[in-house]
């Protein structure tokens, strides 16, 4: 409950507070990442070991955009065990704010929101289309010469940053193709979501077909992630 979680001052010889940590039943759902490639015996007898490194690495990249599918989805519908992130609207914040567009003075009203009720946000999610309208938040043509304000500190020498600054921190912003439309999705990272890889899952050998004549290469990863507190996240909708 919200009261186990509060730090109070402690009177000198009384109980200390403690909070109990319990397994569970549920289990965590686990998700196979990977993928691989098959080239002829020949390619593989000819062809130097560089010629296969940008496969390698597209496999790799293809395993971690499938990770963060993945960990979208538990922070968003939450994990069997905690439920769904909670939704505000931009609206909320700022009623005058138009619907589709990130509002500057309703997202910074809803950060502080989310400090203000112990629970601060240093990583907000979002698609290609929010994390284009994230950027525009920092540089918007103002001057005559059609140069934005960013444009315009850079060439004075001043270091630009992406992360917006709120109150003592940086919060930063997350790429996920995954994410819903007009929907930011906050957290923070050091008490929200945990990464659990299978012991031994993890696979990353070449199989060799002589009936084809083909070598095929495959990588993969058995996944899954957990919530550890209910309330650390929350969606914001800038559509409503």
């Amino acid at each position: 409950k919200d009261e186990d979680y509060r730090i109070n001052t402690i009177p000198e010889g009384a109980r200390v507070p403690v909070s109990s940590i319990r397994s569970s039943e549920t289990s965590v759902k686990m998700w196979k990442h990977g993928s691989g490639y098959r080239t002829t015996y020949e390619f593989t007898r000819r062809a130097s070991i560089d010629l296969l490194v940008p496969f390698a690495n597209r496999t790799a990249r293809k395993l971690e955009i499938s990770k963060v599918k993945a960990a979208t989805a538990v922070l968003l519908n939450g994990d069997g065990v905690n439920p769904a992130a909670s939704v505000v609207t931009q609206s909320s914040f700022e009623s005058g704010a138009e619907p589709g567009k990130i509002n500057y003075k309703a997202l910074l009203k809803w950060l502080v929101s989310r400090a203000k009720d112990g629970t601060p946000v240093d990583i907000v999610v979002g698609n290609w289309d929010a994390y284009i309208q994230w950027i525009m938040l920092f540089a918007v043509p103002t001057t005559a010469n059609n140069r934005t304000d960013a444009e315009n500190l850079a060439r004075a020498g001043v270091a630009l940053s992406t992360k917006l600054p709120v109150l003592n921190f940086d919060v930063g912003f997350a790429l996920s193709s995954s994410m819903p439309e007009g929907k930011l999705l906050g957290y923070s990272v050091g008490d929200t979501l945990e990464e659990l890889v299978e012991a031994n899952s993890m696979i990353a050998e070449s199989e060799v077909s002589i009936t084809n004549q083909t070598v095929t290469y495959v990588r993969t990863e058995n996944t899954g992630y957990k919530l550890a507190f209910p309330d650390t996240r929350q969606v914001f909708d800038f559509n409503a």
